[in-house]
């Protein structure tokens, strides 16, 4: 959702290159939960802070690799 032109609250976010996050916004930057696939195939699951990933979160590359911390 928006809020006076920021995003606010859960949502998806769908990048140019196909990349997509869906989850928690505040102040217009991915905060608190949410699931980020990029374009080549990674994947994070997790908890973000001014849209890095932060915090205890599951790293999935293509090849099965996988990061859990």
């Amino acid at each position: 959702k928006l809020r006076i032109g920021l995003k606010e609250g859960h949502g998806l976010l769908t990048l140019a290159d196909g990349s997509a996050y869906e989850g928690e916004f505040h102040n217009n930057k991915m905060e608190g939960y949410g699931h980020m696939t990029w374009s080549d195939g990674k994947e994070y699951e997790g908890f973000w802070k001014k849209d890095r990933m932060n915090g205890k979160g599951n790293f999935l590359w293509p090849d099965g690799r996988r990061y859990e911390g």
